[in-house]
């Protein structure tokens, strides 16, 4: 009987030992505390919260945000990195070499969410594209939707805060060719990726012809220059009729400049439309007041007199160098005009 007792009584203290040696083994514990939000202040949930001794790696824990985003962690005293954690978020910081001998309570996380950034340019081919506009549409299932237009003077374009997911991406811009399923292209975007993509549009043609004229007469050898805002231009001069053609223009605003020695310096400006003709003429302007026009077709009247008085050296050098070439051949010649004088 007594060895019964005596064995019951050993069970008992074998299962009050353990119960009585947790809470003192735990009493060296602290308790850290904080919480976990996005950057609009709205609490998130799910996010594992992990703290590392500095010290001794094997010392850590573990916790998950809850619904009201706070979560607490119970660790030893020592100095711990603590992390925030998530596949479609990421922490603002971590907090790194904290000394923990007491609890601590502000061990706060703003988190944004992990999104994709989309750049490249936009060209034909061979120049950039300035204004083109880069749309992205989700596909398979993706039901977001982004814009970008291309600046000056790379044509390029930038992204930002994309969704997850699949997309068709093509260019557009008036003059251009626009839906063409050979330069759209499909990406597929992941969570904290950035993609380089540089898409191409074919030009509309379009072509500008007119007739330059002065005093409603053709004027040849005027230059016409037609630009664009992205410095790319054009440069032909007008035929002996006054006209001029360009063709293979892109569709799309544009100054033309008519340029001629003498005359002002004209400019306009006109909507090319794509795929068709479009017709600009021009009527000059002398420069300077009227009394200065010259009496020599297309030069006004300063460069007339010098055209005039270089004719008349001209003559008189000719003259002056047959007369000499006559009187060496013929010396006889001043002889009888010294007899005639006598």
């Amino acid at each position: 009987m007594r060895r019964a007792t005596f064995v019951v009584l050993i069970l008992v203290a074998l299962v009050l030992v353990p119960a009585t040696a947790s809470p003192a083994a735990a009493q060296g514990e602290i308790e850290v505390r904080g919480t976990v939000s996005d950057v609009d202040d709205a609490p998130l949930s799910g996010i594992q919260i992990t703290a590392v001794n500095v010290s001794d790696a094997s010392q850590s824990a573990t916790a998950t945000s809850g619904k009201n985003g706070a979560f607490v962690l119970s660790v030893l005293p020592g100095t711990y990195d603590i992390t925030a954690t998530s596949d479609v978020y990421k922490a603002d910081r971590a907090h790194l070499g904290v000394d923990l001998t007491d609890g601590m309570d502000d061990v706060d996380f703003v988190m944004s969410e992990m999104l994709g950034t989309i750049t490249g340019h936009v060209t034909n081919g061979t120049s950039t594209i300035p204004g083109a506009a880069v749309i992205m549409t989700g596909v398979l299932g993706t039901p977001y939707n982004y814009s970008a237009i291309t600046s000056a003077p790379l044509g390029s374009f930038r992204i930002d805060d994309v969704q997850p997911g699949t997309y068709i991406v093509h260019a557009e811009k008036d003059g251009y060719h626009s839906g063409d399923s050979t330069q759209a292209k499909i990406i597929t975007v992941a969570r904290d990726q950035s993609i380089s993509l540089n898409l191409t549009l074919n030009e509309q043609p379009s072509t500008l012809s007119g007739v330059v004229q002065f005093n409603d007469a053709p004027l040849t050898g005027v230059r016409v220059t037609v630009s664009a805002d992205s410095g790319r231009s054009w440069t032909v001069t007008t035929s002996g009729e006054g006209g001029y053609v360009i063709s293979n223009i892109p569709a799309g605003h544009y100054t033309v400049t008519f340029s001629k020695s003498g005359y002002r310096t004209t400019e306009s400006t006109i909507d090319l439309k794509p795929l068709e003709y479009n017709t600009l003429d021009m009527e000059m302007e002398r420069m300077g007041l009227p009394i200065s026009e010259g009496f020599l077709s297309d030069y006004d009247l300063a460069h007339s007199l010098m055209i005039v008085g270089l004719g008349l050296a001209i003559s008189t050098l000719v003259l002056a160098i047959l007369v000499r070439y006559r009187v060496r051949k013929r010396p006889d010649l001043l002889s009888e005009d010294d007899e005639s004088e006598a």
